[in-house]
């Protein structure tokens, strides 16, 4: 009787490769991240990066039999997909912007939801075949910097025009204090995220599929 799972450790090159090339393109990718914002050299750089991930994400899902770089593509498309139509609508319907606001806030929601579902489901996976939690971690880490970026977008300009009306510039001015400190201190939780990501798959050592010769 043949096992349902099998074990492949880094004795096996294809995983040790693969694991190398995801590890170095995640650490290429942070540093990037920071530069990218002042050069466009930077820019480049980051998205080869993103596409040496892509690489090393599609070797592992084949070796894995997992479905973690289909979904990563996913995210990819509807990403490209809603900015694509969003942009065709709003230049369609310049005479009604409400309309396209509508679909642009409807959409955002959508494509939000249905990312947020396949980013966890990636992250889960990834935790399941490594058995290293940094994945599944680093997920609810990004998740709540995410929100909380989104939170101050959503307030930041009526709070603003609040403590303008009502208390003046001194009152804005305590306000952007605590914005920036705030925003921040969500970045610096996304990084951490980031990072936990590239600690995961430096700390593989064997991943667990399943076996294609086990019966059913």
């Amino acid at each position: 009787m043949q096992k349902d799972t099998i074990e492949i450790t880094l004795e096996n090159q294809t995983l040790k490769n693969t694991k190398n090339l995801m590890f170095f393109s995640t650490l290429a990718y942070i540093i990037c991240s920071f530069v990218s914002a002042f050069s466009l050299l930077g820019a480049i750089g980051l998205l080869a990066c993103v596409i040496m991930g892509l690489v090393g994400l599609y070797r592992f899902s084949k070796l894995a039999q997992t479905f973690v770089f289909k979904y990563c593509c996913f995210i990819f498309l509807a990403v490209f997909a809603y900015v694509l139509s969003s942009g065709f609508v709003l230049l369609l319907a310049l005479d009604n912007p409400f309309h396209s606001l509508l679909f642009a806030i409807g959409g955002f929601v959508i494509v939000a939801i249905v990312c947020v579902y396949w980013a966890y489901c990636i992250a889960f996976e990834m935790s399941a075949l490594t058995g290293r939690k940094e994945f599944i971690t680093a997920f609810k880490l990004y998740m709540g910097g995410l929100v909380g970026i989104l939170a101050l977008i959503i307030t930041n300009e009526s709070t603003k025009a609040v403590s303008i009306e009502q208390s003046g510039v001194s009152l804005y001015a305590s306000y952007y204090v605590v914005f920036n400190s705030f925003a921040f201190m969500m970045l610096a939780v996304m990084l951490l995220a980031q990072i936990l990501v590239a600690l995961g798959i430096y700390r593989i050592e064997k991943i667990i599929v399943k076996n294609p010769q086990s019966s059913a």
